[in-house]
């Protein structure tokens, strides 16, 4: 299953639906929509460390298993790494 904000986007046919900013037709603009509800949680869920970290909340770099959702997926590694 693809992870990520953008591998999210083709993980499946189906389009997804999430929050929208309403746009000025002038003047400067700042989104308060950041992809929430078309996405696993939130997009500061998404935040690297660094440029080429991969330890993020929905990462499958190091996946023990094989999740059918990317919350399956951070409530197994919550659980792996509270053990």
């Amino acid at each position: 299953m693809p992870h990520g904000i953008i591998g999210q986007s083709f993980s499946s046919t189906a389009p997804r639906y999430g929050m929208t900013d309403e746009y000025p037709d002038e003047g400067r603009f700042k989104t308060s929509a950041m992809a929430e509800g078309a996405i696993e949680g939130e997009a500061a869920m998404y935040e690297m460390a660094w440029p080429h970290a991969t330890d993020f909340t929905f990462s499958r770099f190091e996946a023990l298993g094989r999740a059918e959702t990317a919350t399956e997926l951070a409530a197994a590694r919550d659980a792996t790494s509270a053990n």
